[in-house]
Parts: structure tokens; C-alpha cells; sequence
């Protein structure tokens, strides 16, 4: 027979378990509270689910040579940062012509959902989703610094396809560290878009 002597209280496990699981609850909702603006209070972010908006980029027209376009060389920060700062929609290829990176502008141009949560880990608080290039058939000049054309920019929104045309200015990269080779802005506040 088994003496338990001082042992009196018996430790519940299911109890104990509980109380490790209410406090880790408790923690990650300290951790999820984001401070609301203008106050000092605190909110808490709900999680939800949230579908990342694609959109389409197609070449509309005859592509037209700049031969007076200066080619960017810059490292991989760099570069996302001035797109980033970019007021125009932009987008970054590499030379598969997959797009891979892509600005707020770009972002709220298309009605990409918000995320307040992304903030505190990057710039910009959406989300992005998968951006094609559509090109024509003759492709892209291969020799140039750089070249303007029109393009189409298609995306789907609450069921709805959307679409604006736009005059795209093209420069190429040098940022091989991350296959950054071209940078395209798109001139799209004179137009609105088409349903």
C-alpha cells in the first residue's frame, strides 16, 4: 500500500490542462490586440477568412521603343521600397515575365481586401493575389532599356469581371539576386474603370 503522507491534495490534470490552455488563449489574444486609431484602447482582431483578388495584365497595342529610358539598378529592398512608394499602380517581372512583386497602388487598384494585420509585419496592409502577363505574340523587345504601350488590367470583383485600360511605362532592372528585369507603372488615374 501506497502512503502519501504530507500529499493530501491530489493534482487534477484535466483542471491543470485547462488553466495551461486558458492562459495560452489569453496570451495569443494579447498578441493578436492592435491599438485602434486616436485612442488608447485596444482592439482585437477577428479572424476571418479573406480571398486574395487575381487580375490579368494584357498588352493591348503595338509596343513603342524608349530609347531614352534609363535601366534601374538597384538592390532587391530597394526596388520593392521605391515601388512601393510609387503613387502609380506597379508591378516587377522577372524574366520568365511572372510577376512578383506588386505595390499598395496596384493592390487597391484591383480591390484587394485589407488585412490590418499584415501592418505589423510588412508595408502595405493587403494582401496580394496571383498577377499573369498576357503578352502578345511578338513578345517583349529584348534589346531595350525600355517601351510604352497600352495594356488592359482584368480582375473579378463581388462576382463582377472589371477592367481598366491604361498607358504602361516599362523600364528594365538589374537586381539579379531576385530575377527583378522589368518594372512596370501603369498610368491609370486618368481612366476609370469599365464594368
Amino acid at each position: 500500500m501506497l502512503s502519501l503522507g504530507n500529499y493530501s491534495k491530489a493534482i487534477d490534470l484535466n483542471t491543470a490542462a485547462l488553466e495551461t490552455t486558458t492562459l495560452e488563449d489569453r496570451d495569443l489574444q494579447l498578441q493578436l490586440q492592435v491599438p485602434s486609431s486616436g485612442t488608447n484602447k485596444t482592439s482585437v482582431i477577428s479572424p476571418r477568412p479573406i480571398r486574395p483578388v487575381g487580375s490579368c495584365i494584357s498588352i493591348l497595342g503595338p509596343i513603342s521603343d524608349n530609347p531614352g529610358a534609363w535601366v534601374i539598378a538597384k538592390a532587391p529592398d530597394e526596388a520593392e521600397a521605391e515601388a512601393e512608394a510609387e503613387a502609380l499602380p506597379a508591378v516587377i517581372s522577372d524574366r520568365s515575365n511572372k510577376v512578383r512583386m506588386v505595390n499598395s497602388a496596384y493592390k487597391e487598384l484591383v480591390g484587394q481586401p485589407e488585412c490590418p494585420w499584415l501592418d505589423t509585419m510588412c508595408s502595405g496592409g493587403r494582401i496580394s493575389g496571383e498577377v499573369m502577363l498576357q503578352l502578345s505574340e511578338s513578345g517583349l523587345p529584348v534589346s531595350s532599356k525600355g517601351f510604352s504601350c497600352w495594356v488592359k488590367i482584368e480582375w473579378e470583383s463581388d462576382g463582377k469581371k472589371k477592367s481598366v485600360n491604361a498607358y504602361c511605362d516599362v523600364v528594365k532592372m538589374v537586381c539579379i539576386s531576385k530575377d527583378y528585369v522589368l518594372y512596370w507603372r501603369f498610368h491609370t488615374k486618368e481612366f476609370s474603370p469599365s464594368g
